[in-house]
């Protein structure tokens, strides 16, 4: 499970999309030409409300908005991972003996919910002696990175599948004293 981990954690800290839509993903999803990741789907648990004996299953669903549907542009870093993933993940399968387009699966094909890969997770965390973060916390942190980055707001939003820059303002622009500071000095006029 480490490797599908690394890669996981590598998308969620180079992409910001939510856990939901990478564990969607399928391997046409990233574009080895033009390095791109398409995310247009998400992940959904359901269940029968009128008959519980039927347990629940996974299914793909449209992403959280429209404005979630969206091209991500993939590093060269990103894409060096994405092909370690691939060659373990075609190991996985041969020795499991199951087939997939799924990028991320359990050790039978099967798509993994996020309540359980959470709990990966945080074994996986304790194992290598680092507190547990949230899924979002990495999302935040690519959020949080481009602004610092001064990456306009406009593309930021894109990035993240907001519905409008609003929400990215409110949640990922973080002003420390240091760039107060510095507006101010832009400012003073002689």
């Amino acid at each position: 499970t480490a490797p599908r981990i690394r890669f996981l954690i590598v998308l969620l800290m180079n992409t910001g999309c939510r856990i939901s839509e990478l564990l969607a993903l399928k391997y046409n999803d990233i574009d080895v030409k033009t390095k791109t990741l398409t995310i247009n789907k998400q992940l959904t648990k359901k269940c029968d409300l009128q008959d519980k004996s039927k347990g629940y299953w996974f299914e793909t669903a449209p992403p959280k908005s429209q404005s979630s549907i969206r091209r991500i542009p993939l590093s060269d870093y990103v894409m060096e991972e994405f092909e370690i993933h691939r060659e373990w993940h075609k190991g996985q399968m041969m020795r499991y003996h199951f087939h997939t387009d799924y990028i991320f699966t359990s050790l039978n094909g099967n798509v993994i919910d996020k309540r359980t890969e959470m709990v990966t997770f945080k074994r996986f965390y304790r194992r290598i002696g680092v507190p547990y973060r949230s899924y979002h916390v990495y999302r935040h942190t690519f959020g949080t990175n481009l602004c610092r980055n001064n990456v306009p707001i406009q593309v930021a939003s894109k990035l993240l599948g907001h519905s409008s820059i609003n929400v990215t303002g409110k949640y990922y622009i973080n002003v420390d004293d240091q760039q107060k500071i510095d507006a101010i000095n832009k400012m003073t006029l002689s």
